[in-house]
């Protein structure tokens, strides 16, 4: 009969050993994952879900935040969350509310307006029983935007024949400026400036130009004023403009894709002084004069002010992350002479991100965003509250099970390189132990250990010389964490890995003594090469297995 071979506590040591290194994998994928590049921003962490390609709709409820997308069918999905970014609940709008059938919408405070078959209408969130039933406000309404001045909400409104300025208090609506619309009008936008009040009027005058015409509307018998076009040249497309006030300057922010050159997409700047109303800086802005940016794209971007400068968020490709594959979300710092100051990116999730919608509360500013996924999108906050940042400075649960699935890959990836590794290792092997062997016989060296410890010390210093050509080059190395690539690592590794190698082939001695000496050499080297592999292979494919 022949001998009985066994194996459970090799496997059980070499099952161990497997579940350490994922364990080290996975702890790599929790810092890649949690990796930030700004110290005023929290972490990005996902809230929610939405099904439309629209940028978030942010309002807020008493020292709540509400944020809101749409479903497959398009009706409103609302989530109500803390300032420190826990979900507190979750409501459907009614079927009236539905982004397929709607012009334009706004959220401010717990206040839905919207545009649906030309009638202005408005409907309240309510802490536990969602959105009310919507009542009309308005008729032969096209459009409207709405803007907070002096701590007044004002509702600008245009239809085909007027345009119109509305006071919202007390749940009622108090026209207070009224004006012909001889325009085609693309937009109108509410603002303060040096304390007047003003319309800034969108005209889509040509297929390519937009003319921007100014009407002061707390002032009776004022005519528009044009004060500058905006070109979009053939094939491309304008998206939606940003107007943004800052002392004495007037800061217009806009993309512009170009349909025909693989939909690139550059930002427009002008800059106009607010007395005189002239444009003082006009500044095309590509990706390449955007340092550590690649690929700016999106189809929108938010805008505010700060510290006297203005802050534009976009997306792009964070080319300090060599992690990054997709767009990420961040912010430009921008002076009043229009130069970009300083990049700061805000998200890292690993996904496309896109759509950026930016709000100011009195708890803190907020940013969500929208992250494609197979059936539609992840939603995304992040915010400069104290408290949210320190909230959500841990790994999650969800932060947990994602790294460890990406770890899981690790073994698979090791078993295919170990084998291509196995036979190369195979050909060194053979050109090296034939002759040590063919000497062993010459001089009948027939001791079994000996033959052992001769062949092991050799595969040992083989070993040593090819590790750093192995698996210290290329992407590997590219990806390796940084206590991993000191100056010795290529030399000290492989050392620790025969070690837990020869801890390994130990077991499997003490139970099979009586096997050969080359069943425990060829053993040694098969789980020295794997264990290798596991370590080091999973870095090399770091891009696929973040994808």
């Amino acid at each position: 009969m022949g001998r009985k071979i066994k194996f459970m506590k090799t496997i059980l040591a070499l099952i161990f050993t497997i579940i350490v290194l994922i364990g080290f994998h996975t702890y790599n994928y929790l810092e890649i994952q949690s990796l930030k590049f700004s110290d005023k921003w929290g972490r990005g962490i996902e809230i929610g879900k939405a099904f439309v390609n629209r940028e978030p709709i942010i309002g807020t409820y008493k020292d709540k935040l509400l944020i809101a997308t749409f479903n497959k069918e398009g009706r409103l999905l609302c989530y109500l969350m803390s300032k420190t970014g826990k979900v507190l609940e979750s409501n459907l709008s009614n079927e009236d509310i539905n982004i397929n059938r709607i012009k334009n919408i706004y959220l401010f405070e717990n206040k839905l307006f919207y545009v649906k078959d030309n009638k202005l209408k408005l409907s309240y969130y309510n802490e536990g029983a969602g959105f009310t039933e919507s009542v009309k406000l308005l008729d032969n309404i096209k459009g409207f935007t709405l803007s907070k001045i002096q701590d007044e909400l004002y509702i600008g409104t245009y239809g085909d024949k007027n345009i119109d300025i509305y006071k919202f208090e007390n749940d009622e609506l108090k026209r207070i400026y009224e004006m012909n619309n001889k325009w085609n009008v693309r937009n109108i936008y509410l603002k303060e400036v040096n304390g007047g009040k003003y319309i800034f009027i969108a005209d889509k005058a040509d297929l390519n130009v937009n003319d921007i015409l100014l009407v002061r509307f707390d002032k009776l018998d004022n005519e528009a004023k044009k004060i500058m076009n905006i070109k979009s040249g053939f094939n491309a497309v304008i998206r939606d403009i940003k107007i943004e006030i800052v002392d004495n300057k007037i800061f217009f922010a806009y993309l512009v894709t170009n349909t025909k050159n693989r939909s690139r997409t550059y930002l427009e700047l002008k800059v106009l002084n607010a007395e005189t109303f002239n444009l003082e800086v006009s500044r095309k802005i590509t990706d390449s004069y955007i340092n550590g940016v690649a690929a700016l794209g999106g189809n929108s971007i938010s805008v505010y002010k700060e510290n006297g400068k203005i802050k534009i968020i976009c997306s792009g490709i964070n080319m300090r992350n060599k992690y990054a594959m997709y767009s990420d979300i961040f912010e430009l710092e921008v002076d009043k002479q229009g130069n970009i100051l300083n990049v700061i990116f805000i998200s890292n999730t690993g996904g496309q991100s896109k759509r950026p919608s930016f709000i100011r509360t009195e708890f803190g500013d907020y940013l969500a965003w929208l992250d494609i996924e197979v059936n539609g999108y992840k939603l995304f906050v992040n915010s400069k509250n104290k408290d949210f940042i320190s909230e959500n400075n841990i790994y999650t649960k969800n932060d947990y099970i994602t790294a460890f699935y990406r770890a899981l890959a690790s073994p698979f990836y090791a078993l295919a390189f170990g084998f291509l590794k196995g036979m190369e290792s195979f050909l060194y092997v053979l050109i090296v132990f034939l002759p040590v062997d063919f000497i062993l016989r010459k001089y009948r060296i027939d001791k079994e250990n000996i033959k052992f410890k001769i062949f092991l010390s050799l595969y040992i210093v083989l070993n040593l010389l090819l590790f750093r050509s192995t698996f210290y080059s290329g992407y590997t190395v590219f990806f390796l964490p940084s206590y991993l690539k000191f100056k010795f690592a290529p030399y000290i590794m492989p050392l620790i890995l025969n070690l837990i190698s020869g801890a390994i082939i130990y077991i499997f001695y003490k139970d099979n003594k009586k096997l050969s000496y080359i069943s425990f050499l060829i053993f040694f080297i098969a789980v020295n090469i794997y264990l290798s592999s596991l370590l080091y292979v999973p870095f090399a494919m770091t891009k696929i297995i973040l994808k």
